[in-house]
């Protein structure tokens, strides 16, 4: 069985490339289409569908994440600036940090000697607003509440609108809501048919 290029990147990098391709399945922006034919189709909690607006509608905010397989993790640190804009810091373990920006559909990484970042690769032309990839949680099924968290699945469809297109099956979802929209969102996804849990924390920067 073959690992998902993407996830292989993560864990065992050979290049900023294969790095910078995981990265957007952290952040969500490997999709086509985030606005996909079912993300309207079943009705979400009122507290989950105002979060989802706020940040959409938020011009900047903070994360952490990390993603992690039965064969190791990768985490990330940074912020959003709309429209366009993530700087971040991405964490291997037993590696050298790994600074990047985004801006638009360019990659650039901080080269360790000079401190200068450099134009490496560029990301799908629909990543060039991170806001809109959030639209994904709109199509939730079977969503249970518990205080400020919803957990719920997602169908294959949106699945890939989450995770990529390598992605297989249904998502199972964690959101949590609080005063700044989202505060943390967990998915466990099928890639490459390996199992793959990422978690992001969101603050107001």
């Amino acid at each position: 069985m073959t690992e998902s290029p993407s996830i292989a990147g993560a864990i065992r990098p050979t290049s900023v490339g294969r790095i910078a391709s995981c990265l957007f399945v952290v952040l969500m922006i490997t999709t086509a289409s985030t606005a996909c034919s079912s993300s309207k189709s079943t009705a979400i909690p009122e507290q989950l569908s105002e979060a989802i607006d706020q940040m959409q509608n938020d011009d900047a905010y903070s994360f952490d994440a990390s993603m992690t397989t039965a064969t190791g993790s990768i985490t990330v640190g940074g912020a959003f600036t709309a429209p366009n804009t993530v700087t971040q810091t991405i964490q291997v373990p037993g590696r050298v940090p790994v600074e990047m920006q985004l801006v638009g559909t360019e990659v650039s990484v901080k080269d360790p000697i000079s401190g200068r970042f450099a134009a490496t690769t560029a990301a799908q032309p629909s990543a060039f607003d991170l806001r809109s990839a959030f639209s994904a949680l709109r199509s939730a099924r079977s969503v249970s509440t518990s205080g400020a968290t919803s957990s719920f699945t997602l169908d294959p469809e949106a699945t890939k609108t989450l995770a990529g297109a390598d992605a297989t099956g249904s998502a199972k979802v964690s959101a949590t809501t609080g005063a700044s929209g989202l505060d943390r969102l967990e998915y466990k996804v099928t890639i490459g048919g390996r199992p793959i849990t990422v978690v992001i924390e969101y603050r107001q920067s």
